[in-house]
Parts: C-alpha cells; structure tokens; sequence
C-alpha cells in the first residue's frame, strides 16, 4: 500500500500467543497481504472471514484493513477504499485504516482528502512508523512537497531503522531530488536488508547513471528487470525513466 509501498503492512496481534479458530483464519488473510495475490479469486480466505460471523469489533475492522491491502495489490482500488472505509466505520481511531484510505485518496487526486486521513493516522499514532512512511510515499510517489516527504522518512527510519521499504523511499526522495549519491547510500542500506528488493535495484541503478556509473547502473537496472519484468513501466507512471 503501502510504494507500501509501492505494498503496505497490517500488524496482527494474538493475545498470549494463543491462536483462536478466528485468528487462524484472520492469519490466512494476513498471509495474503505479503504474497503476489494477482486474481480476485485469491482473496477468497479474507471475504469467508468477513462474512463468517466469527469476527467482532477491532478484529472484523482488521479483517477489511487485511482484505483492503490485498485489492491494492491488485489495484482493485475502489474496493480497496470500500474496504478501509468500512474499518474506520467499524473502529474510528484505527489509525492503520486512515493510512490506507488517504493512500488511496492520493492516487484518486484528492489530495485535501489523503492529508485529512494522513493527520488523522498520525495523530492517533504519533510514533508508528508505518503512518510516516506511508505520507512519505504519496508525496514522493507525486513528486510534491519533497523536502516534507524527506522529513517524513526520516522519521519513520528514526523509529524503525530495520525497514527495507523505509530506507527505498527514502532513497526516491533523494532520487528526485537529485542526491544521487544519497539515494545510493539509502539503497544499499535497502538492499543489504532485501537484495532481491527491485525497486530498491532499479532506483540504484538509474542513481548509478546518473553519477556516469554506466556499468553498475546497467547491471542494477537488468538485475531489477528480471526479478519484475514490468518494473520500468510502473516507474514510468511515476515519471521516472532511465
């Protein structure tokens, strides 16, 4: 979700560990959130645990966040949004869900909307770093407000330092703002936690080229090639080209 994201994270919580039949199967759904889910078919185990009745409160509102991650993989945005939606209705300070509806509200263009959800996530969680992360993205991902997009890494990577996602936006960041060897730096530190991370290689190997590292470049850029072979069209959605 979160550039995400681009896929963003749903922390599960069992209580003493003990995994109730409810919790196995919000498990499942949870699972899907880190696979490459490409079909809505495949998002069947969140929908039965939705509609199973099982779930109350805080874990049915969960349950949509988990079901909403898995439709933005797809893309299937507006189910995405019915989603989150429907988990701040069912828990209105589920700071998590705010994130990801104001995620989607950016991609939409509703821009006023996607800070409103952004401030709310933050101020009821002030020290996640996911919620600083996930506006960090969006305002990367737009190629707006940069210097607000970089304070925003920084602080998701003060709280958390061992995110590979945190450290390949906050590479973006320096990438759009031309701090090729900064964005390295951050790539590195991404890569040496992920190193099959593609996003990470590609951004290094365009940061390469522009220091005139051409060999290194090349060899980053067809490394992230292989791994996602549709990765220079989705970079070009952002405006990035070699």
């Amino acid at each position: 979700m979160y550039g995400f994201v681009g896929t963003l994270v749903a922390t599960i919580v069992l209580t003493l560990g003990i995994i109730t039949p409810a919790k196995a199967q919000e498990d499942i759904c949870y699972d899907l959130t880190r696979k490459n889910i490409r079909s809505l078919s495949e998002i069947e185990p969140c929908t039965r645990d939705i509609n199973s009745g099982r779930l109350k409160g805080q874990e049915l509102a969960r349950a949509y966040l988990n079901r909403g991650i898995v439709h933005e993989d797809i893309q299937d945005f507006d189910r995405a949004f019915a989603d989150y939606d429907t988990a701040i209705r069912i828990n209105p300070k589920y700071a998590y869900a705010y994130v990801n509806r104001g995620d989607i509200h950016e991609r939409r263009g509703n821009r006023p909307l996607a800070f409103d959800d952004f401030a709310t996530a933050l101020r009821l969680e002030p020290n996640d770093a996911n919620n600083w992360n996930v506006r960090c993205w969006a305002l990367v991902r737009a190629n707006i407000e940069l210097n607000q997009a970089l304070s925003d890494c920084n602080r998701a990577i003060e709280i958390n330092s061992k995110s590979a996602v945190f450290f390949k936006n906050r590479g973006m960041v320096h990438f759009r703002l031309g701090n090729y060897q900064q964005a390295i730096a951050d790539l590195d530190v991404a890569l040496g936690i992920s190193p099959r991370m593609s996003n990470s290689l590609y951004l290094r190997g365009l940061s390469k080229l522009k220091i005139g590292n051409a060999s290194g470049g090349d060899a980053d850029i067809a490394a992230a090639k292989s791994i996602r072979p549709g990765i220079v069209a989705e970079y070009a959605g952002y405006g990035i080209r070699p």
